[in-house]
């Protein structure tokens, strides 16, 4: 309408001026004004394109189970499609954002595009004798394995998969999700092993629900010893999170074991710095979410130390926790900068090697600083295949100060890494307290392949350049020689956000279906990045494939 309106005057114009000018004449100088008027208004007032929508299912209704579907009735381990025995609606979520525009500073489009989600359970089998120990072992959605209990690779992540396993026994409650939808009327399916999967996305299913196969064993045994655990009768003492301010904020303070069906978390002691007898890790049942023991970290790792020197908090923080894929429970350990890496047997609870200083420090940066873990950040782990078809751990720790440190797991020794590796070079740290540029870093085990293992590195730029997200690929041979390539980075504003500002990766994975990284990432202006981090902010997930070779 601005541009109508500008033409018109132009057109007005140019009438006036025909008319006053010798030899153009009124109609002439009307369609010149028009022209020069249209002209003008278009770069005043440029017109705004066509808002679009992606695709979109017409029809939301799942086809579900009919009534007469037998019931198997199972013993010992099985593996077996289950029966839907209830489902929600397709639930569809628009996602729009307005595309920016050119020059002139015009509101681009909306672009909307939809997302389809879906709740439903499974009936699975009754159990020819009372099992009181069901276990659910593996999980196939259509052909993709998206949960195995007994093995650490090979399991392809959907993201926001949740799920909840009932066993079949005669004292299970109605699912929360049923109830709260079903009201009174939410069976509890006593005798009846099900699962139920709450808001699962249906992008990876052709937006349509998946079929379901499950092995489960009525007397699973666990592939990792596990000793049982008593729930305390009181706590040790009154607590709160350990939360030690080298790593607060950028690394987590729990460790799930799947393997156990565990979850570990560190704890001090209220009013205190915590560390020895003021620090402990407490255990939950991975599924009730109840304690089921408590030990102080004195008492974990104090037979360790030297007779007449117990542990302090020097080196006993429950700093970052880590469930390695041999198994063990690592801890960084200390309310100092350089630190030991703990290796913690979880059936015993009792510290079984270390790698680093005994007690912790705070170095002035030394030759000795080339291997430490200098400001702990983050901890993955890798397996490498050997050739005896056997494999081989590793520990990686991401330092805040000395960069990503490698060590071999059963004999807790320097492998790569540090501030002074040659070959490769070392990844630098440049973290933490003292540099604020370069803060979010994800370590990512990724392929397995009999000539090695991939580990990938993602570190957030900060404030001071164009956000992008820097990717380094780590691959250890079975020999564990380590190859470094540099792969381009991710252009924030290219290749995801075209308004993107300083990017926080909130999580990373690596999926084996198609050889893509996936990240959720967090975008957010400068000034407000810290208290989005923490009030939950903007949050995207995207799928990003980058070359092997």
């Amino acid at each position: 309408m601005a541009q109508l309106a500008v033409a018109g005057g132009g057109a007005a114009l140019g009438a006036a001026l025909g008319f006053v000018i010798p030899g153009v004449g009124t109609l002439l100088g009307a369609q010149i004004g028009w022209a020069l008027g249209g002209v003008a208004g278009a770069q005043l007032f440029p017109q705004r394109g066509q808002d679009t929508q992606g695709p979109r299912l017409t029809d939301l209704t799942v086809q579900t189970s009919s009534y007469g579907v037998p019931i198997r009735v199972a013993t010992g381990r099985i593996k077996l499609a289950g029966n839907v025995i209830w489902t929600t609606e397709i639930e569809e979520v628009a996602s729009s954002q307005r595309v920016r525009g050119g020059k002139g500073g015009s509101r681009g489009p909306r672009q909307t595009t939809y997302s389809y989600v879906l709740s439903w359970a499974v009936g699975l089998c009754e159990w020819l004798s009372p099992s009181p120990n069901a276990q659910l072992l593996k999980i196939w959605l259509d052909d993709r394995l998206v949960f195995d209990a007994e093995a650490a690779t090979g399991v392809i992540q959907v993201p926001g998969l949740t799920w909840r396993f009932y066993p079949g026994n005669e004292t299970q409650l109605p699912d929360p999700l049923t109830a709260s939808i079903e009201g009174d009327d939410a069976p509890a399916h006593r005798g009846l092993a099900y699962l139920v999967f709450e808001r699962v996305p249906l992008d990876r299913f052709g937006n349509r629900m998946p079929n379901v196969t499950v092995e489960i064993a009525g007397t699973a045994t666990r592939s990792f010893p596990e000793q049982p655990g008593q729930p305390p009768a009181a706590p040790l003492f009154a607590s709160s999170p350990s939360d030690f301010f080298m790593g607060s904020g950028w690394s987590n303070r729990v460790a799930v074991d799947y393997r156990r069906g565990r979850l570990y978390e560190g704890r001090r002691r209220a009013g205190t710095f915590g560390g020895g007898a003021d620090e402990m890790i407490r255990v939950y049942d991975l599924v009730t979410m109840r304690t089921i023991g408590e030990h102080r970290i004195d008492q974990v790792l104090g037979h360790v130390f030297p007779e007449g020197g117990p542990p302090d908090d020097s080196s006993t923080t429950a700093s970052i926790l880590h469930v390695g894929v041999d198994g063990f429970l690592y801890m960084t350990g200390g309310q100092t900068m350089r630190v030991p890496l703990w290796k913690i047997d979880p059936d015993t609870m009792r510290g079984v090697a270390y790698f680093g200083p005994l007690q912790g420090s705070n170095p002035v940066f030394d030759s000795d600083d080339t291997i430490a873990l200098f400001v702990p950040m983050q901890i993955a782990s890798v397996a490498v295949p050997q050739p005896d078809g056997s494999t081989r751990s590793l520990v990686i720790v991401q330092g805040g100060q000395a960069g990503a440190v490698t060590i071999d797991a059963a004999m807790m020794s320097y492998v790569w890494g540090g501030r002074d590796a040659v070959s490769p070079p070392a990844i630098p740290g440049v973290h933490g307290i003292f540099h604020t540029d370069r803060l979010d870093v994800q370590l990512v085990p990724g392929d397995r392949r009999p000539d090695g293992a991939d580990l990938w590195y993602l570190r957030g730029t900060g404030w001071d350049i164009d956000p992008r997200i820097e990717v380094i690929r780590l691959t250890y041979s079975p020999a564990l020689a380590v190859t470094r390539t540099d792969v381009p980075p991710i252009d924030v504003q290219a290749e995801i956000d075209t308004g993107g500002a300083r990017p926080l990766i909130h999580h990373a994975w690596w999926d084996a279906s198609d050889g893509t990284l996936v990240l959720t990432i967090r975008s957010c202006p400068m000034a407000w990045c810290r208290s989005a981090m923490i009030l939950g902010g903007f949050c995207r997930r995207v799928r990003l494939a980058r070359p092997r070779a």
